[in-house]
């Protein structure tokens, strides 16, 4: 049984080999697959997987977010020692405020807000912006949200103007669904944490009657303070 922290501790992610960044996921979901209590991620996973969490972001150059998310609760996308090289914090807007310097603690870490072209959200002026084309399977945008903005896009740019070789999403689900349906996600960190919810809360992955069935190939296992950390690799789509 190891500590949170030791868990990811030897880890080496690839670097992109392509025109997108290495991309990982990493959520957490309690036994019946819940992601949130009362809406907010915090309330699912403990101290081992905070520490885990971290590790991770210390082996990435980016961390990325949904607006959701951030609107959801205060929260961190950084490192706990502020002498660290910290990974550059992006939220990806769609439509709505962006409530960065309120709900986003940052240390030494530049944030990075990636809008839709034609967004009037108000963005904080200790965020940078970066304006996305639409996806162009919304037309007109769609009703605003993850789905608005051009992931593809998204991610070469980061790559090329950004120098991130590794991006790690931590939710929420809208923003995992579209990723993994656009074939854009390499791995998959979850973990399981031992409680139950029962409280309708939204899996993973958010609702989608055309989703495509992907695949997964475990690539490890270990277990902290009863939870259990699993690590996937994404089987490429016939």
């Amino acid at each position: 049984m190891a500590e949170g922290k030791e868990i990811y501790g030897d880890l080496e992610l690839p670097h992109s080999s392509g025109d997108f960044p290495y991309v990982v996921i990493n959520m957490v979901s309690s036994v019946d697959g819940g992601t949130s209590v009362s809406g907010k991620a915090s309330g699912i996973g403990g101290r081992v997987d905070r520490e885990s969490m971290r590790t991770l972001r210390s082996k990435v150059d980016a961390v990325m977010i949904g607006a959701g998310t951030l609107r959801a609760e205060r929260l961190s996308l950084g490192l706990d020692d502020p002498a660290l090289t910290q990974p550059l914090a992006i939220v990806l807007g769609g439509q709505g405020e962006l409530p960065i310097e309120e709900h986003l603690i940052t240390t030494n870490q530049k944030v990075l807000a990636v809008l839709p072209d034609g967004a009037v959200e108000q963005v904080e002026r200790s965020a940078e912006v970066l304006y996305a084309p639409r996806n162009p399977e919304t037309p007109g945008g769609g009703p605003g949200g993850i789905a608005s903005v051009d992931l593809q896009w998204v991610l070469k740019h980061l790559r090329a103007d950004y120098s991130v070789e590794r991006l790690l999403v931590e939710g929420g689900p809208s923003l995992n669904r579209q990723l993994v349906s656009q074939n854009l996600v390499d791995e998959l960190f979850l973990t399981v944490a031992p409680v139950l919810v029962a409280a309708g809360s939204p899996s993973i992955l958010s609702p989608d009657p055309g989703f495509t069935r992907r695949d997964l190939m475990l690539k490890s296992a270990h277990t902290a303070d009863d939870h259990l950390f699993l690590r996937y690799h994404m089987r490429a789509t016939a």
